[in-house]
């Protein structure tokens, strides 16, 4: 698991992982495609914040915010 939290605070993993989550659905047309994109970005911000909060509720907070707001973005474009 420490290995895992040390690769993930490593910002040439975090850094690619975002700029293609920016990046990618500019060049996809599709709605359901865009919609399972947040919905993985959604799970993966949910990880990302449990692993790096480390104990800060804030922090976890906020980030389990973003990550409910980025699945309910996917399911609102799932079901148009």
């Amino acid at each position: 698991m420490q290995n895992i939290v040390t690769t993930l605070k490593k910002p040439n993993v975090l850094f690619p992982i975002l700029f293609v989550y920016l990046i990618l659905p500019e060049f996809i047309e599709s709605d359901l495609f865009k919609g399972i994109l947040n919905i993985l970005f959604g799970l993966y911000f949910l990880v990302l914040g449990y692993v790096l909060s480390e104990g800060n509720k804030k922090y976890l907070l906020a980030s389990c915010c973003l990550a409910i707001l980025l699945i309910f973005f996917g399911i609102s474009r799932l079901l148009n």
